[in-house]
């Protein structure tokens, strides 16, 4: 019994000893990647990081190891000194048996046959029984923690807990919003205060870390631990089903998902029940006519190289099929977070001209740090430390001459040319 107790004990003594492991495990796993995976390969060859990465990846696995041999070491004493224990059990009690013959009380055809029973009891009950405890316990703190995972809700509701449908949109609303990431004290967005209506084009600029991006994550909800109102059609977002928001809003992310199957059903992720047309469209819009053109399959060709036959793309394409899924949707707000970063000039100068029919009948909310294309915008907010310091249109802000002019004016500098040096600076 206190072997066995103890097995017990050491099998959820060492499922703990995962969890606060599981820093180490994740560390290790992303300097595997590092030192594995096909995106690092051009800089693991060029700085040639791999002997210095290799010797921290082999530093964490020392310390996981370490750990992983002390309880086992443990665990292997106990079952050694219990397998001792119950095979002199086992002695004494063959030996009481033994004079039980000897005495005649107990008959021979019956004591042979108990000897090798008495040993196997023996090994049964020091090793089998032993590690299907020690198992057990590990199963048993492992259920524990996945039945308080799943009882965490999606997300919170603030004010109400039936479902809530706002209807087709019509307006969004931050009302002193104010938002700092989990465990950190700073705030990304400072009071922020901004109207959205249907139809419209509105543009976000700043520097990096002004919170342009942030304000994107909350209209999407990936985080509702804000101060303040977020209203969608007067209506708090926080009390708005996660089902429902995902229907209005469609969003192109910076780093943006590469789905390695075919290109049409990267589109179709967009909107799973868009016909071919509908995906053909999408991708003259967007200009990927001539890509399709020279693909080996059409919209069939497998992308990437997970599969043999896949075919590899250029950033700028990759971005263009995101695009592409935020076109073809059936949201009414389509967001894009610096959508033409990865494009060459003439591509980007095709999506600006597109634009109006890219976006026919949507309200669009765009983000991005080349200030020329603020100019599709109806309005243009200008974020500075978390808070909206300026709002307007391109010329309105142009006359302003405030901070919307310094990094308009600044950036026009680039494409002017260097007529001393005879170079051209951009």
């Amino acid at each position: 019994i206190p072997m066995l107790y103890l097995s017990y004990k050491l099998g959820g003594r060492n499922y703990d000893m995962g969890e606060s492991n599981k820093k180490y495990h994740r560390a290790s796993n992303n300097m595997g990647g590092v030192l594995l995976y096909r995106e690092n390969a051009f800089e693991r060859f060029l700085f040639n990081y791999s002997p210095q990465i290799n010797k921290k990846w082999e530093r964490n696995w020392d310390y996981i190891r370490r750990q992983l041999v002390k309880i086992n070491a443990r665990r292997i004493l106990i079952m050694k000194l219990g397998g001792i224990l119950s095979t002199l059990m086992a002695i004494v009690l063959i030996m009481i048996m033994a004079y039980l013959v000897t005495q005649a009380v107990l008959d021979v055809v019956i004591f042979i046959p108990l000897v090798p029973a008495l040993f196997a009891l023996s090994n049964t009950l020091s090793w089998e029984l032993s590690s299907c405890l020690y198992a057990t316990a590990k199963i048993q703190r492992f259920f524990v923690d996945l039945t308080k995972f799943s009882l965490l809700s999606e997300y919170n509701r603030t004010k109400s807990d039936n479902d809530i449908d706002p209807g087709e949109f019509k307006t969004l609303e931050f009302r002193s919003v104010r938002f700092r990431y989990p465990g950190t004290e700073q705030y990304v967005l400072d009071g922020v205060d901004l109207l959205m209506e249907q139809g419209r084009h509105y543009a976000f600029v700043g520097v990096n870390g002004a919170g342009k991006t942030t304000i994107t994550k909350l209209i999407m909800g990936l985080y509702d631990d804000y101060e303040g109102e977020i209203l969608l059609n007067n209506i708090e977002l926080r009390t708005i089903p996660p089902e429902r928001r995902r229907k209005i809003f469609a969003t192109v992310f910076q780093d943006f998902v590469k789905y390695e199957i075919s290109l049409e059903d990267n589109i179709r992720l967009g909107k799973p029940d868009a016909t071919n047309e509908d995906i053909e469209e999408a991708l003259r819009l967007i200009g990927l006519s001539k890509l399709i053109e020279k693909l080996p399959d059409g919209t069939q060709t497998i992308l990437g190289k997970l599969k043999e036959g896949g075919v590899e793309l250029s950033g700028g394409e990759w971005q263009r099929i995101a695009m592409a899924r935020a076109v073809v949707s059936h949201a009414e707000v389509k967001i894009l977070d610096e959508p033409t970063a990865a494009l060459d000039p003439i591509s980007e100068s095709h999506v600006y001209e597109q634009f109006s029919e890219i976006m026919r009948g949507a309200t669009t909310i765009f983000i991005s740090h080349r200030l020329g294309s603020t100019q599709l915008a109806d309005t243009i907010y200008v974020l500075e430390n978390g808070k909206i310091t300026e709002t307007g249109t391109h010329d309105e802000l142009m006359r302003n001459r405030a901070s919307y002019y310094d990094m308009y004016d600044s950036q026009r500098s680039w494409y002017t040319a260097n007529r001393s040096g005879g170079r051209l600076l951009a």
